[in-house]
């Protein structure tokens, strides 16, 4: 994409103009930071090794998953774990119910 490209066109009242041009400049601004740090954080860790891949965290603002994840990918990384079916965790607060990791 090049400065100055038009990415969406409206038309309409000035009032739903400005607030819906307002949201969608928001989730524009979030995508694109998310794309572009890492992109950033990519770039410099390839230059130390140039086979590695960066992941992400699951840690995100509620309802942008989708989102966050297509951003993570268009920096160049990947997600770390799309859910919590993919993979077991056994955190500090869990070994307090069962008592050790040998008794799962």
């Amino acid at each position: 994409m090049q400065p100055q490209t038009s990415i969406i066109e409206a038309e309409g009242d000035a009032e739903n103009l400005h607030m819906s041009w307002r949201a969608s400049m928001n989730i524009l601004e979030y995508a694109s930071g998310i794309a572009t740090r890492t992109n950033k954080i990519l770039t410099k860790a390839r230059k130390v090794n140039p086979k590695i891949e960066i992941l992400a965290t699951r840690k995100i603002f509620p309802g942008t998953k989708e989102l966050s994840v297509k951003a993570v990918i268009v920096g160049g990384g990947l997600p770390h774990r799309l859910g919590l079916s993919e993979t077991v965790l056994v955190f500090k607060q869990h070994l307090n119910f069962i008592g050790a990791i040998t008794l799962l």
